[in-house]
């Protein structure tokens, strides 16, 4: 089953600066769960890229080189780790692990 990438509703799009994005919480929190999952997804297909979500209803996709899987997961673990979330720390090295295997 091809499930479709979680969707971020961006309001008053059209609207919005670089800079809004940037200072998002929301934008943070859906980055730090939906980068592993993508990425998981990702490895388990065998893609060279990760799709982390979908803008709107646009058909405009986020997505992750496999190029730069471990940096965006390092960064998820700082994020987590900021927050004191270390199980979720645990199960991206997980992933790390594994991408550091092949």
């Amino acid at each position: 089953m091809n499930k479709r990438p979680f969707r971020v509703n961006f309001e008053n799009l059209d609207e919005m600066r670089s800079e809004d994005l940037i200072e998002s919480q929301t934008l943070v929190r859906v980055l730090k769960l939906e980068v592993p999952k993508a990425i998981n997804k990702a490895i388990k297909e065998r893609k060279t890229y990760a799709t982390v979500f979908e803008i709107n209803s646009f058909g405009i996709f986020v997505e992750i080189h496999k190029k730069d899987w471990i940096s965006a997961l390092n960064s998820c673990i700082a994020l987590h780790a900021k927050e004191e979330e270390y199980e979720a720390c645990g199960e991206i090295t997980k992933t790390l692990e594994s991408l550091s295997k092949k």
